[in-house]
């Protein structure tokens, strides 16, 4: 099972524990039957083992234990969740065909540690499970608790795809050929980034770096922020960026796999382009986008912004890379405007707005409330605003 799992098995998982397990009811946040993909093959096949699992909760150390039997004190195995542990539903790419399935695992797959799969006897129980191992994670399960409470809410958690004709398929060639159009656009995003802070779900600022979120239950696409300030005027700004994004450039990671499917102008400031993403977490398949990109000058714009624009497009030419999965980019991109107190320092905004799909939507929600998402968003930022200067001093010799 090499392909499914991922890794090693967790230490323990075909013994006993090394010590017997004393529980007390209220340590128990949720137990119940369900099955289990095994860690080993039988004669090269993997199986599945029904066990009784518990999910324990004793001051901030969360753990899921599973056993033979009701019964018994001693579990077969174990599952320790830290705050980078996620419970996410079945990636395409990982052919788990077992129905009410999901996986317990590692949110960036590491080679060594096990990503577990788990079926349960209902789509609601199975909803029910990564519900309150979730919140469980995050440090709030009394609020996974009341959250199961129903067959409504639990129901309303699971997640919601879109069919593959529906997605980037709003913005046709009629529209994004149309130069009015695409500044209509352009300034409904400069006014999202210009929400003051009591319209997010969650602001975060430090070290001068801001980043904040929409609800991630409200909305069927992630909606995040980051803000902060450059030392550099705006033309240096947009000069750095339209340089980062090529090939070679610092940002160019975002752009490696890029094909051009139609330059809408002379200069290719307009382009409908194609881009390919491989990512290093567990069983996860790659994602493409097709999308309009645009570059807006301070000239171009009726309020002395400038930036670039992105937004899912429908094209021709385009065709979904086998295994792949098509994922949707509602109104996003990078606003720069003059600071209101330092014209010479350019506030530089990036919104992103993401129907990421599969289980990477669950993943993505889990890495930002245990902030390692957060940590590199502004992580990333600063370096961002470090090479903005190092540009800014080089072309000023």
């Amino acid at each position: 099972m090499s392909t499914t799992t991922g890794g090693r098995p967790e230490a323990g998982e075909n013994a006993a524990a090394e010590s017997v397990v004393k529980l007390r009811d209220h340590d128990i946040l949720k137990e119940g039957w369900a099955s289990k993909l095994s860690g080993k093959a039988l004669f090269g096949q993997y199986h599945w083992d029904r066990r009784w699992f518990r999910l324990i909760q004793r001051g901030a150390d969360v753990t899921l234990y599973y056993y033979k039997a009701i019964k018994d004190e001693d579990p077969r195995g174990q599952i320790r969740l830290t705050s980078n542990y996620v419970a996410r539903e079945i990636e395409a790419g990982e052919k788990v065909k077992k129905p009410h399935a999901f996986a317990v695992g590692k949110l960036v797959d590491d080679g060594a540690t096990r990503t577990y799969y788990l079926s349960c006897e209902s789509e609601e129980d199975k909803l029910e499970w990564m519900a309150t191992i979730g919140a469980a994670i995050e440090g709030v399960p009394d609020r996974a608790l009341k959250r199961k409470s129903t067959v409504r809410v639990k129901m309303k958690n699971k997640i919601q795809t879109l069919p593959t004709s529906e997605i980037g398929a709003t913005v046709t060639k009629q529209k994004y050929e149309d130069p009015k159009w695409r500044m209509q656009q352009w300034e409904g995003l400069c006014e999202m980034t210009d929400r003051p802070m009591d319209q997010w779900k969650k602001w975060e600022s430090k070290e001068g770096v801001a980043v904040a979120r929409m609800s991630f239950k409200e909305q069927p696409y992630a909606i995040i922020m980051v803000d902060g300030l450059v030392a550099a005027p705006c033309s240096i700004v947009y000069s750095f960026l339209q340089q980062a994004c090529t090939e070679g450039g610092k940002l160019d990671y975002f752009f490696r796999d890029e094909r051009v499917l139609q330059s809408i102008d002379p200069d290719r400031a307009n382009t409908i382009v194609q881009w390919h993403y491989k990512t290093s977490l567990p069983g996860m398949t790659p994602r493409e986008v097709c999308v309009l990109r645009s570059w807006v000058t301070e000239q171009d714009s009726y309020n002395g912004t400038s930036g670039m624009m992105i937004l899912s497009a429908a094209h021709e030419n385009f065709v979904l890379e086998k295994d792949a999965t098509l994922c949707r980019v509602e109104l996003s991109g990078v606003v720069l405007k003059p600071d209101s107190t330092s014209p010479s320092k350019t506030r530089m905004t990036f919104l992103a707005q993401v129907d990421v799909r599969g289980s990477l939507r669950g993943m993505l929600k889990q890495s930002y409330k245990s902030g390692l998402l957060v940590r590199g968003f502004r992580t990333s930022y600063q370096h961002l605003v470090e090479e903005a200067d190092t540009y800014m001093k080089v072309i000023s010799m």
